[in-house]
């Protein structure tokens, strides 16, 4: 009998399409995470940091040291090339490791931030325990989240509709981005939560190009796309409409608002 990784499928699914080309697209919302908290001359934990957008812009703001960790060997790759050709390598530290096992010691961060990736746990209280454990009393925790009613969250919800037979609910990336529920999810008192939803902006062609852009490369979208098989054509169409709705017309094609949310709070 052969010994299984259980989070091998986890790592095959993010190995899919190109996070580093879909991280591009959104890595604005890392790096104005990294100037909410303020990094200068201090130690950064960056958690799910996939290709390591928010990790480098933590680096380039004048963090002392920062560290990385990933489940998926291919984003840690890719990561540490942009460090090296961005010359910041030395100032980084990748690790791979699954999020609710973080391999760092306790109290080890001032800043210990998640851009877009705490909100695919599992055991939501469990990562958002290590999150804690990992920073230092009096320091920063921060996570990004998509915003309920945002552009993403409704290609998603949007998309699900269309499988049959979803599993049972269970933890949601969207639980992160609902401000009445982070409290839970991090044992904190609600009065310590900051809160507030941004905007940045996407510019497309179309909006058949976004979506495009959004099957070839997200993950999570080309798993939805594998499950709904033949079904995916007027599921696809359906998004491109939502995209074309929510889309304002640009000098150069459309622009797309990508709503998200940031959450902070300080570790007693």
């Amino acid at each position: 009998m052969t010994d299984t990784d259980p989070l091998d499928a986890t790592r095959q699914m993010w190995s899919r399409g190109s996070y580093a080309t879909m991280g591009d697209v959104f890595a604005a919302a890392g790096q104005d995470l990294v100037a909410t908290v303020g990094v200068e001359g201090l130690d950064v934990l960056d958690v799910a940091c996939g290709t390591g957008n928010t990790t480098l812009a933590a680096a380039r703001a004048g963090a002392r040291h920062v560290t990385g960790v990933d489940l998926t060997p291919p984003l840690l790759e890719e990561a540490a090339r942009r460090a090296e050709a961005s010359g910041l390598a030395d100032r980084v530290t990748w690790h791979e490791a699954d999020m609710a096992d973080l391999p760092v010691d306790d109290d080890g961060f001032d800043r210990v931030l998640s851009s877009f990736g705490a909100i695919f746990a599992t055991d939501q209280q469990r990562v958002a325990g290590e999150l804690r454990r990992a920073c230092r009393p009096g320091g920063t925790v921060g996570v990004t989240a998509w915003a309920i009613g945002g552009l993403f969250d409704l290609m998603t919800e949007t998309l699900r509709s269309h499988v049959p037979d979803l599993p049972p609910a269970g933890p949601s990336p969207r639980d992160w981005g609902r401000a009445e529920l982070l409290p839970g999810i991090f044992a904190i008192d609600p009065d310590a939560l900051a809160f507030a939803e941004r905007t940045i902006t996407w510019r497309v062609p179309s909006a058949d190009a976004a979506m495009a852009v959004c099957e070839e490369n997200a993950a999570p979208v080309i798993v939805l796309r594998q499950a709904l098989g033949d079904g995916w054509a007027p599921a696809r169409a359906e998004v491109v409409a939502l995209f074309a709705e929510l889309g304002t017309e640009g000098p150069d094609g459309i622009e797309l608002p990508l709503a998200y949310t940031v959450a902070t709070f300080a570790e007693p």
